[in-house]
């Protein structure tokens, strides 16, 4: 586990934390069912979301980012 660095105005660092690089299956697990509730809500609200034509599917995100990223370079050249 490392440390998170201390907030801006902090003195010691809020918690420890470990990055999820190197979880086992068996940890995967375990956090997948701690968390499968919310998961299957979050899940929920964005396939409602979705049919309403609220969201954004990974495709446009991606194409969204893409278009941004060079629109930077484009702006670095110059």
């Amino acid at each position: 586990m490392t440390k998170k660095p201390p907030r801006k105005g902090l003195s010691e660092s809020e918690a420890e934390y470990r990055h999820d690089e190197g979880l086992t299956d068996a940890e995967w697990d375990a956090w997948g069912e701690r968390n499968k509730e919310a998961l299957q809500e979050s899940f929920r609200k964005a396939r409602e979301q979705l049919a309403r034509g609220e969201g954004y599917t990974l495709d446009e995100v991606m194409a969204e980012l893409e278009a941004r990223a060079k629109l930077r370079q484009s702006r670095k050249a110059k």
